[in-house]
């Protein structure tokens, strides 16, 4: 779940609207979820039961798009990729196929490819590429991609493809991940023939594949790509994006010890709190008055500071908020033997993890459990 979005949602008062919040649903909504959802949305926005609502007819209007949407597998699968402009793909992606088909039949390669019989396409959760919309989605984009080069026929990318949708289901928000097929863009397969190994035969091009490539944006804004050489695992895959990613030189705290709840006091005191008394004070509070930034705290089960997650979050958000870890060993236990980190966590409200608790202003003293306080904004991760 693009807890980012969430995150940003909550600092600036208001939800982020798409087809998802429309019907209140998470973006890992299960297909039954969904129709349950848009049952109980249409009931409530039909504008026969809302005659002095002049919005529900727009409200009723956006729930049966979202249903038309997320109601279809294939069509939720482009939204989720390109958003509301999912459509103008989906008619790119026909056009390309037709004038493809058509050129085959032309040439008489129908069924055949290089002296191939045509293979049936691997199934893939993951984005498709072709030239335009490694454009619009790589090139015109801050996201960092991971891009696998494959063909149909092949017996190693059939083999890889489970373990690819399994990174698929670890790696976003923090890298998106998209496919190129080498028959059908043999432009992609020159731009990275350097990274992907490739031979040309009379009626084809053949790579060695499956071959992943790791785009990114360095410091000045240009495009960054390395190649992997390693087992095709995919632990061994999610290591090597893990090290390779800007992100890996962000370092989150770690808030830690017997006294959990003095050491997060602490990071939540802003700068000018810690002055000395006195003069000192004065002057550091009228310098850091309005400049101190939210403080937020991921609790998990398990360490979490060295993580892609944790990493990305952090410096996609490093202007907006300062952000640390809670190791919660053993997890929300309620037994007299609880860990420090697990009896502050349940002090806190906490009831599942793992959880971003946001602050969203600075106390400066005192303990963040003293009465009075303002408790944080409680926003669940789904793993």
């Amino acid at each position: 779940y693009m807890l980012r979005v969430a995150l940003l949602a909550a600092l600036a008062g208001r939800s982020s609207g798409d087809y998802y919040s429309d019907m209140g649903l998470r973006r890992d909504a299960s297909a039954s979820a969904i129709k349950s959802a848009y049952r109980e949305a249409a009931k409530r926005d039909h504008p026969d039961k809302n005659p002095g609502d002049p919005d529900a007819a727009e409200r009723f209007r956006r729930v049966a798009r979202a249903y038309e949407t997320l109601g279809d597998a294939e069509k939720r699968r482009l939204y989720d990729v390109y958003g509301e402009d999912y459509e103008r793909e989906q008619q790119r992606q026909a056009q390309q196929q037709a004038f493809r088909q058509r050129q085959e039949d032309f040439f008489g390669f129908g069924g055949r490819r290089g002296g191939r019989r045509a293979a049936p396409p691997i199934f893939s959760s993951t984005a498709w590429l072709g030239a335009e919309s490694y454009r619009d989605l790589v090139e015109d984009s801050s996201e960092s991609w991971l891009v696998q080069f494959y063909h149909d026929w092949s017996e190693p990318c059939k083999d890889f493809a489970p373990r690819w949708e399994a990174l698929a289901a670890k790696l976003p928000p923090m890298v998106r991940l998209g496919r190129v097929n080498v028959d059908q863009n043999f432009g992609l397969v020159q731009r990275y023939r350097s990274f992907v190994r490739c031979r040309q035969t009379v009626l084809s091009v053949e790579c060695t594949v499956p071959a992943l490539v790791l785009v990114t944006r360095g410091d000045g804004e240009e495009l960054h790509a390395e190649s992997y050489r390693g087992s095709l695992s995919a632990e061994a895959v999610y290591e090597w994006v893990k090290r390779s990613l800007p992100e890996s030189r962000t370092r989150i705290s770690k808030l830690k010890g017997p006294r959990a709840a003095e050491a997060l006091a602490s990071f939540l005191q802003p700068a000018w709190a810690k002055a000395t008394a006195g003069r000192r004070r004065a002057a550091a509070l009228e310098r850091g008055r309005g400049t101190e930034l939210p403080r937020a705290v991921i609790f998990s089960s398990r360490p979490i500071a060295d993580s892609i997650f944790a990493r990305h979050l952090a410096t996609r958000l490093s202007p907006l908020l300062s952000l640390s870890s809670m190791h919660v060993d053993g997890g929300l236990s309620s037994s007299p033997a609880a860990s420090p980190e697990a009896r502050l966590a349940h002090s806190l409200g906490l009831r599942s993890l793992p959880v971003v608790a946001l602050w969203t202003e600075p106390e400066e003293e005192g303990s963040p459990l003293d009465k009075g306080r303002s408790p944080p904004l409680l926003l669940e991760i789904s793993e």
